[in-house]
């Protein structure tokens, strides 16, 4: 008879294993988008990394789908728990972020127009519906409870549902690339997916806003809930941005670009204030895999920086942009040399 009471790798799979596929997918997505302009090296960079993302959103999703189907107890205890819970929404949220990467690839001619339509498309599709039905699963266990400890309520709620904000991003892309005008139900599904998610942002800001004002700080080992911020908060200003194009009308995108040129502006004011505490507390700190929870936060401003710059000819926002993605460039080569390292001692063994 076997062991029953020693958890197989796959049935103790941390659901912060999607963080590493979000960060790896979004760093992608902003090197295709030439945040070094007069070089190629960001869209080998991006076409490379684009290629390492399909790797890891293939290799977690046949993990997550066998302890789904084969451990589903495991896999319901982490989503219904309100503190990782929400980091199993990370799965789906990386397939979102995939199919932004690839479809961005085919738009801007570095992939086959047909190729980029059908992959963006489907994993798209499959990111969506895994985001509607994982974050519906997390907060219908989650609102309306009151045993939920202050620590569990952190930036990482973000991660369920919040990630639809990038349905407009991809829709834009996939029908430009699909040849054929937009269609209404298009730009009412754009539409009403960024509403979702970035009316639910703004609830839960005040929310965790309000926990961080009135009771005492998160723990050290919550630290990348910090920076966290910033996805909802680029991701969100790309998709109003895309939201307003997908209308076909040039007032409202010009309309758009001011709005998101002023989410820009607090997320600049997040970026100080977080390093800020992120500094203070890095002694404490020790690594683990919610670290990779920095990656697609950056990549996202990184973005926006991009894009804000672009519309209002900033070339300094520009500069802001580049220096970004060399961070996140450098913070992802450092992740995966921690995360190596790591799983060398046996850190992520199922005994541990």
């Amino acid at each position: 008879m076997s062991d029953t009471t020693k958890p197989s790798v796959i049935q103790s799979l941390p659901p912060a294993w999607g963080s590493l596929a979000m960060s790896v997918s979004g760093l992608a997505m902003a090197s295709l988008l030439g945040p070094l302009p007069g070089t190629e090296l960001d869209r080998w960079v991006g076409l490379v990394v684009l290629a390492l993302s399909f790797v890891a959103v293939v290799v977690i999703t046949v993990l997550y789908g066998i302890k789904m189907v084969a451990h589903w107890p495991s896999f319901k205890a982490d989503l219904f728990n309100p503190g990782q819970g929400a980091q199993t929404a990370a799965w789906p949220a990386a397939l979102l972020i995939s199919a932004l990467a690839t479809s961005q690839a085919g738009y801007a001619g570095y992939l086959p127009e047909a190729l980029s339509f059908w992959v963006g498309s489907i994993v798209g599709g499959l990111g969506f519906i895994g985001t509607v039905l994982s974050g519906f699963a997390f907060f219908s266990h989650v609102i309306g409870h009151s045993n939920i400890p202050a620590q569990a309520i952190t930036a990482g709620w973000f991660v369920p549902v919040v990630p639809l904000v990038l349905v407009p991003s991809i829709l834009l892309r996939i029908t430009a690339l699909s040849g054929t005008p937009v269609q209404s139900w298009v730009v009412w599904l754009g539409l009403s997916a960024w509403g979702v998610g970035f009316g639910l942002f703004m609830l839960l800001a005040a929310v965790i806003g309000g926990r961080l004002l009135m009771m005492e700080p998160p723990s050290v080992h919550a630290l990348p809930s910090w920076w966290a911020w910033l996805a909802p908060l680029g991701a969100g200003g790309l998709g109003l941005v895309t939201s307003t194009s997908l209308l076909g009308d040039q007032t409202l995108v010009t309309i758009a670009f001011w709005l998101a040129a002023l989410i820009w502006g607090f997320s600049a004011w997040w970026v100080v204030f977080a390093l800020y505490v992120i500094w203070s507390n890095r002694k404490e700190a020790k690594f683990h895999l919610g670290y990779w929870g920095f990656g697609f936060p950056t990549a996202a401003f990184t973005t926006l920086s991009l894009q804000v710059g672009h519309a209002f000819s900033f070339p300094w926002l520009q500069v802001v942009a580049g220096v970004f993605w060399v961070g996140l460039l450098v913070l992802m080569l450092w992740l995966a040399a921690k995360t190596l390292a790591a799983w060398r001692q046996g850190a992520f063994s199922p005994t541990k």
